[in-house]
């Protein structure tokens, strides 16, 4: 997804979140929503539909079980975007780091304590992450839009079975 799509994408979650503070159900609807919207872009570009989509549901998966296993309640929110940060980057992953960012961008305009970011706002970051999994799983190849950067790359006559 490119930053004109993400910019979008934020700009639809702050207009349906109106001008009152959103409420939890609120708050988890938009965070999956960003999630659902971030990989559904990020799949419809892919120059490899199949290889992308199977990277993006492992890095989910593993991210999920990152930030489960982690304290991240009891750190402030930029200890948890570098913590996350690193884990995309040590799994050799860096160039989905913006999913991540999409998420964190949305905990980031809810107020989120300074010294820790709290049981709420993790849960917010595992909904972001779920709905980046569950969009990934259903989504397939032949309703991708076909992806022109000068070139056409063809699209798989399948979706990968996983």
């Amino acid at each position: 997804m490119n930053v004109k799509g993400l910019i979008v994408c934020l700009m639809a979650l702050v207009v349906m979140a109106g001008c009152n503070p959103p409420g939890m159900n609120k708050k988890l609807a938009l965070s999956d929503a960003l999630g659902v919207t971030a990989t559904g872009a990020t799949l419809d570009e892919a120059k490899d539909f199949d290889k992308t989509r199977a990277e993006v549901i492992e890095i989910a998966m593993d991210l999920d079980k990152f930030v489960q296993d982690g304290s991240m309640a009891d750190l402030p929110i930029a200890v948890v975007r570098k913590a996350i940060t690193d884990f995309l980057i040590k799994k050799g992953k860096p160039q989905y780091i913006y999913l991540v960012d999409s998420i964190m961008a949305y905990v980031k305009t809810i107020h989120v304590p300074t010294e820790a970011i709290g049981a709420d706002n993790v849960l917010l970051i595992r909904t972001g992450i779920e709905g980046i999994l569950r969009q990934a799983k259903r989504s397939k190849a032949e309703w991708a839009v076909p992806w022109v950067n000068g070139v056409t790359a063809p699209r798989p006559s399948r979706t990968a079975d996983l």
